[in-house]
Formats: structure tokens, C-alpha cells, sequence
């Protein structure tokens, strides 16, 4: 735990990311978009592109269906 507190953490700022190089990165990319929209009134660009991203899930992946599961 000690090995966490000492190293410097990068941060990045979803909302200066383009969202198409947000979708190429899977998981992750889900989460950033996630982020980057979360304070949005209208939810439906955000839900849209999580479908695009979601579709282009690997389902033979054990990891993606636990994933999926989660985000269920």
C-alpha cells in the first residue's frame, strides 16, 4: 500500500479528449465517456456512444461478459 502513496498518479482530463479516441479504448473508454457526460441534462449522446462501444465488445472474452454483468 505504501508503494501507491509514493509514486505520482497522471490525471487525465476526459473532457479535453476527443470522444471517437475515447471509443477505441475500450473499457476504459467506457468509463471516460462515462465521465466526461455524466453532468449532461440530455443522457442520450451518452448512451449512444455507449452502444457504439458496447457493440464492438469481444463476447468470447470472459472479462468482457464479467465487465458487462457489472455495468448491468
Amino acid at each position: 500500500m505504501s508503494n501507491l502513496l509514493c509514486c505520482n498518479v497522471p490525471l487525465i482530463d476526459v473532457n479535453q479528449e476527443k470522444d471517437h479516441e475515447l471509443k477505441q479504448l475500450k473499457w476504459f473508454g467506457i468509463v471516460s465517456l462515462a465521465l466526461k457526460y455524466s453532468r449532461k441534462q440530455d443522457v442520450s449522446t451518452l448512451l449512444q456512444m455507449l452502444t457504439e462501444v458496447i457493440q464492438n465488445v469481444d463476447l468470447e472474452d470472459a472479462q468482457s461478459l464479467d465487465l458487462l454483468k457489472t455495468l448491468k
